[in-house]
């Protein structure tokens, strides 16, 4: 399984650390939504590839995550007792499926109890962890079964950004070659830096650094979006949550979905 970004290949790391102290504060009624492309291929190209979900007893790979889920195989032991897991697959809505949605879930016991500032007092409060329970997060990655070209495998997906979960860097093959280049442009005639202007909502701008080739990437070639949601979202669960998945599929219409390559 290869998740893909707009520009062609992707590195999609996992966070090895849990982000710093803001980072960790997620929001109750908003998330990040983060645009990309699930890609399903056949090992190193060979044969024709799964198709997502299909309705006949052919096998796909819907059936194959959730074998694994239900095999408690579909996890990544990290170090330390940390560990990312597949908790669930489920094809969404259940009578009419538009999309899979995955819930992952990465738990880590070493990491510390959180802390609670009371509002006027200022005072602090530690939470009540116990010595055999993790901390954890879960995050959503929702998957439209409609492909974007007819015949390819390549399905819009929508990935819920949640520190430990989401990236720390999203940087494409095209991207660090594009940057690499103006990078030595810059060098060869002893630039100190150059900046790319973008043009943000509400009339404001914001200057990029390229000679921050990560942060250059993450800001022009990764599309992030805010959204706000009307009840609570919970750091972790069990089960998916419908008020995120709805606003995640509605991104998939052709009027939404509008790649900038």
């Amino acid at each position: 399984m290869l998740v893909n970004s707009y520009c062609d290949s992707l590195t999609f790391p996992i966070e090895s650390g849990w982000g710093n102290a803001k980072d960790m504060l997620l929001e109750q009624f908003s998330r990040f939504f983060l645009r990309h492309e699930f890609v399903i291929r056949s090992y190193r190209n060979q044969g024709p590839p799964l198709k997502l979900r299909t309705e006949d007893d052919e096998l796909d790979a819907f059936s194959l995550f959730a074998s694994a889920v239900n095999d408690l195989k579909a996890q990544l032991p990290l170090q330390n007792g940390d560990a990312v897991r597949l908790i669930s697959v489920e094809a969404y809505p259940p009578n009419k499926p538009v999309a899979l949605v995955f819930l992952f879930r990465r738990a880590n016991a070493n990491v510390g109890a959180p802390w609670f500032e009371h509002q006027t007092t200022r005072a602090l409060r530690r939470s009540d962890k116990k010595s055999d329970e993790s901390v954890t997060v879960t995050a959503h990655l929702v998957v439209s079964l409609k492909s974007l070209h007819d015949g390819t495998p390549i399905h819009p997906a929508i990935i819920e950004e949640v520190p430990g979960l989401g990236r720390t860097y999203m940087q494409t093959e095209k991207t660090v070659k594009l940057l690499n280049k103006i990078n030595v442009w810059r060098k060869e005639r002893e630039w100190k830096d150059v900046r790319v202007s973008l043009d943000l909502p509400n009339e404001r701008s914001k200057l990029v650094s390229i000679a921050r080739e990560a942060d250059a990437a993450d800001v022009l070639f990764v599309r992030s979006e805010r959204v706000v949601f009307q009840k609570p979202l919970d750091d972790a669960t069990d089960k998916i949550n419908e008020e995120l998945v709805r606003k995640a599929v509605a991104k998939f219409s052709p009027a939404q979905w509008a790649p900038e390559r």
